[in-house]
């Protein structure tokens, strides 16, 4: 709890080797509006790794919107993000594990959250209710469009390498890459 009730923060953006937020880590900032996850790497290999969000970490907090990008295992622990009221949005673009039930209890103050998912995802029935339980709102909008478009700008080729540059734009918090 080493910020937790910290009124002054208004944005964290987690290291790529942080791979545990903890219990009750930011409970209570109530002026933090915005939480920026990395593809979570182990320090002593630099594999890719799971992100374990825990009980609590960053309830009651002013989280308007939560991304789990491309590339990123998360675990929710109970009520992550529970008693958020301006969550409006979730963008699921990584691999997201609810280890528990209601990873968003109380959140929405009853106005419409918008859970954008893949298919597959959306297709997993005790997937969405694990990650929607309790929500203070009965208004959950399951979104399965696209998440974004990739389109190829260009290849060239030298020798036996091919490069291919691309653009990537997302219809998301986070733009183009």
């Amino acid at each position: 709890r080493l910020v937790a009730e910290e009124k002054r923060i208004t944005g964290v953006t987690l290291p790529v080797y942080l791979t545990t937020v903890g219990d009750n880590a930011f409970y209570g900032c109530e002026k933090l509006t915005n939480v920026t996850f990395s593809a979570v790497r182990d320090y002593r290999t630099n594999a890719k790794t799971a992100l374990t969000v825990g009980t609590r970490a960053f309830a009651a907090t002013a989280l308007e919107t939560v991304v789990f990008p491309a590339g990123t295992v998360t675990k929710l622990g109970t009520g992550s993000f529970a008693a958020c009221p301006k969550l409006r949005e979730i963008f699921v673009y990584g691999e997201v594990r609810c280890t528990a039930k209601g990873p968003f209890a109380q959140s929405g103050d009853g106005g419409e959250i918008v859970v954008h998912l893949s298919p597959a995802y959306a297709a997993d029935e005790a997937f969405v209710a694990n990650l929607t339980a309790d929500m203070s709102t009965s208004r959950v909008k399951i979104d399965t469009e696209p998440l974004g478009k990739a389109e190829i700008t260009g290849t060239t080729v030298a020798g036996s390498a091919v490069t291919v540059r691309f653009k990537v734009a997302f219809d998301s918090p986070g733009g183009e890459v």
